[in-house]
C-alpha cells in the first residue's frame, strides 16, 4: 500500500458479530479467485421478501498507523477464477465508501458493474468521495471503509451442450479483491 504506513483490516457484520466472516484478507491477495465473502445469505425466492427487510451490513473497514493520501480504490467483483464460477457467486451491486481523517469522514455511493455469461471481471474504480471543503491542503485518510449495500444474484450455471444444470448459485457476494491506490509523497 504504502512506505510510510501499515494498514490493519477489521471485517464487521450484523449477520457476524466477531468478524470471523470467511476470507477477510483474501481481498488483497492479488489472487482473483480468492476475495472477501461476507456471511451474509442472498434471499431467493419466496425468502426475499422476508431477508431484504431485515438484510445486514457487510463492511470492511482499513485503518492506516498514519494519514494517506489516498488517489484511488478499485475492486474486482464476483469470484474472477472462470466464468462458472463468476456466475455462480453474487457481486455488488452498491457500493459505499468512507474516507475518515479521525475527525471527519466524506461519504460516496457507486453502483459497480456485473458482465454476462462467459466473460469475467476485471478492476472497476471504485467512484471517490470530494474531499470536504474544510481540507485546506490534499486530503489524507487513515480509515477506509467500504460497505455493501445492495447485490447482483447469482445464477444457476448450465452445460452449454447438454443444457443440463451443472451448478447453483452460492448465495454469497464476493469481492475478489480491493485495491488502495496512494499518491507519492
Amino acid at each position: 500500500m504504502t512506505a510510510t504506513g501499515e494498514a490493519t483490516v477489521e471485517v464487521t457484520s450484523e449477520a457476524d458479530p466477531l468478524g470471523k466472516s470467511r476470507s477477510k484478507m483474501n481481498t488483497f491477495d492479488g489472487r482473483p479467485g480468492s476475495g472477501w465473502v461476507p456471511v451474509t445469505l442472498s434471499p431467493r425466492d419466496d425468502d426475499a421478501a422476508a431477508v431484504s427487510t431485515e438484510a445486514s451490513t457487510d463492511r470492511m473497514d482499513l485503518s492506516f498507523t498514519s494519514p494517506q493520501p489516498i488517489s484511488l480504490v478499485c475492486a474486482v467483483n464476483g469470484n474472477a477464477a472462470d466464468w462458472v464460477s463468476y456466475m455462480r457467486a453474487d457481486r455488488a451491486r452498491t457500493v459505499e465508501l468512507r474516507l475518515g481523517d479521525g475527525k471527519q469522514e466524506v461519504m460516496r455511493r457507486t453502483s459497480l458493474r456485473t458482465l454476462p455469461e462467459h466473460e469475467l471481471q476485471e478492476r472497476q474504480d471504485i467512484e471517490m468521495p470530494d474531499p470536504a471543503a474544510w481540507w485546506t491542503t490534499k486530503a489524507s485518510y487513515n480509515r477506509v471503509s467500504l460497505t455493501l449495500l445492495d447485490r447482483y444474484l447469482g445464477s444457476q450455471v448450465d452445460d452449454p451442450n447438454t443444457g443440463e444444470a451443472i451448478d447453483t448459485p452460492t448465495r454469497l457476494v464476493m469481492l475478489a479483491e480491493v485495491e488502495v491506490w496512494v499518491d507519492k509523497q
